[in-house]
């Protein structure tokens, strides 16, 4: 089947349902997020938003987009979240 370009956002054949994939991210959440950066709070405003795009320079296969987009969803559900490939 050739690449149409965009990658789907689900599915991916991962075998983790929503509730498994929360109990992973708390986890990571409770190692990571009890920790303060007062460098971030001294200078970022609370309502700043951000933009983040990640590409490759080499081919390249990539996993866990799901999980990904779980995450920023979780931290901030206003986020959005695209996978793109060319």
């Amino acid at each position: 089947m050739p690449n149409s370009g965009a990658i789907p956002s689900g599915g991916l054949g991962c075998s983790l349902n929503d509730a498994e994939v929360d109990r992973v991210l708390d986890c990571a959440f409770a190692e990571d997020l009890p920790s303060i950066d007062m460098t971030a709070v001294a200078t970022v405003p609370a309502d700043a938003r951000a933009r983040a795009v990640i590409v490759a320079k080499e081919p390249l296969v990539v996993c866990g987009l799901t999980v990904a987009a779980r995450a920023c969803t979780r931290i901030d559900p206003g986020a959005q979240f695209a996978a793109c490939a060319q």
